[in-house]
């Protein structure tokens, strides 16, 4: 399939959280923010929209892939991890209402659990930290997410910038690690998930 890339804008969200919501519903790392229970696809859109408006353009990138048609396919989040491995908490407490709306109360001390765990194993050095990369089901093992990919990383191996991510599942630290990430150690104390922290240094292309 042939993709163009390009950075969203505001007038995307409706659309990044509705593909993002329909293609991580099943991601084990998601499940243990969100378990499964009636109206979670709904309640994964309003926890995206919560996130990246905290995240905002200050601190993150989000890069579209579009079909020939200008569909929507695919979508990778990048944040900023200047220095140290903790997330923006300020930006997170302004979005605290939209955080309630997707977790409830009684999920919110769970998902800040799981954000503390993760964040414990994450790089102090400055990376580029990828959350989230996804890609819409009927699109998929059809280059798409290889296209997002190359994009960001040709740009962060320009700058000499490291990246790092969590995968959930063999099958992604197999794709990971063809694109020269490099995987660390299991991470533990997570309610379901045992994903593995996978680094990778700037110029590491691995294959393309």
């Amino acid at each position: 399939m042939t993709v163009s890339i390009r950075s969203s804008t505001r007038q995307d969200l409706p659309a990044i959280v509705q593909l993002l919501a329909e293609s991580l519903e099943e991601d084990p790392i998601y499940l243990d923010i969100l378990p499964a229970r009636p109206g979670r696809r709904r309640a994964l859109e309003h926890f995206y929209v919560a996130y990246l408006r905290a995240l905002g353009a200050q601190r993150g990138i989000v890069d579209l892939a579009l079909d020939a048609e200008g569909g929507l396919v695919g979508v990778a989040v990048w944040e900023r991890s200047p220095v140290g491995n903790d997330s923006a908490f300020l930006p997170q407490l302004a979005n605290t209402h939209l955080f309630l709306r997707a977790l409830g109360l009684r999920g919110m001390l769970p998902a800040k659990r799981v954000q503390e765990v993760l964040e414990a194993h994450r790089p102090v050095d400055p990376h580029w930290y990828l959350p989230v990369v996804a890609v819409r089901p009927g699109a998929r093992r059809n280059g798409v997410a290889t296209a997002l990919l190359r994009h960001r990383l040709d740009e962060l191996d320009a700058q000499g910038l490291a990246a790092y991510l969590e995968s959930g599942t063999v099958d992604d630290r197999r794709f990971f690690e063809r694109r020269g990430f490099i995987p660390g150690a299991v991470i533990l104390g997570l309610p379901a998930s045992r994903p593995v922290g996978m680094f990778r240094a700037p110029g590491r292309r691995g294959a393309r």
